[in-house]
């Protein structure tokens, strides 16, 4: 990731109009890609420096701090990852504007995070590459006839937002309206899905891909199975929501946000909002909905 960036001379001759290829945009294309939309990142190599340019200037000093919080992360992150899957901006390119901002003060501690970030990155597009079945087996053999109860009202409770857990609800929610969430949330939902709700990842994980606006099968996959503890070779990470939630949202803005039902309930009980008291159920003005 160190050699030179190779310039590239791009000459309009060399284009097939689409014309010629009998290609119908309108047919072809959804609205939803022509038009702007809010809180959805706008693709483009112009907008993909913007935002590496703007994580420099002020942004990345609170990657570090501030990468696994739902709310804060949004700005505290790179956001480059749709620009890189869409091929808007090269890794290397990335990479080695990191180098370039090595020494600034105030960065290294976050740069060392993101340069090790940007590595696994590579790592796990490799691994897929070398093993492209996981995309439909477990990486392990040995948990293809592992049995779960794959409750479909469950299922359709996740995908919709509506488990109950404020949380994960937030985050589902918070996806489908931005295509974006932190890493660590996008984990919570994996192992909420998986070890609490006792579902096969098979049933959630083409419902994310198409949630992710940067979708990327390397890093999809391989990630996925290790959330959901079908390697054989990592740690089973089981993420209990509320102690997510209590420790990356303390004050509940990101719930409040995402779960307007809610929005008069104060933390702690944000976070646990099935251990409401009548008299607290009537006080906070609380939506029968959010507790079902």
């Amino acid at each position: 990731m160190r050699a030179p960036i190779e310039s590239t001379d791009l000459k309009c001759d060399s284009f097939v109009p689409l014309e010629l290829l009998d290609f119908d945009e309108e047919k072809h294309t959804p609205e939803s890609w022509t038009t702007k939309q809010k809180g959805m990142q706008t693709g483009g190599t112009t907008l993909a420096w913007q935002t590496l340019e703007s994580f420099f200037q002020d942004r990345g000093r609170h990657y570090y701090y501030q990468i696994s919080k739902p709310l804060e992360s949004r700005s505290a992150c790179t956001r480059l990852s749709p620009y890189l899957a869409w091929g808007n901006i090269s890794l290397r390119e990335v990479y080695q504007a990191l180098l370039a901002h090595w020494n600034v003060k105030g960065f290294r501690r976050s740069l060392v995070a993101l340069s090790s970030r940007l590595h696994w990155h590579c790592h796990f597009i490799q691994k897929f590459e070398s093993e492209a079945e996981m995309e439909f087996r477990p990486v392990n053999r040995a948990y293809e006839h592992l049995e779960y109860e794959n409750d479909l009202n469950m299922l359709d409770a996740w995908k919709s937002g509506n488990t109950g857990y404020p949380l994960v609800d937030a985050c589902m929610r918070c996806l489908q309206a931005t295509g974006y969430i932190n890493f660590r949330m996008r984990a919570m939902l994996v192992s909420f899905l998986t070890h609490h709700l006792n579902i096969h990842w098979e049933h959630g994980v083409k419902h994310l891909a198409q949630l992710f606006l940067d979708f990327e099968p390397g890093i999809h996959y391989p990630q996925f199975q290790m959330q959901a503890g079908v390697t054989g070779t990592n740690t089973i990470r089981i993420y209990n929501p509320t102690k997510q939630a209590i420790e990356h949202d303390p004050d509940g803005h990101f719930i409040h946000l995402w779960i307007p039902e809610l929005a008069s309930v104060p933390p702690p009980l944000l976070f646990e909002p099935w251990k409401l008291t009548s008299l607290k159920h009537r006080c906070t003005n609380c939506q029968k909905a959010a507790l079902s």
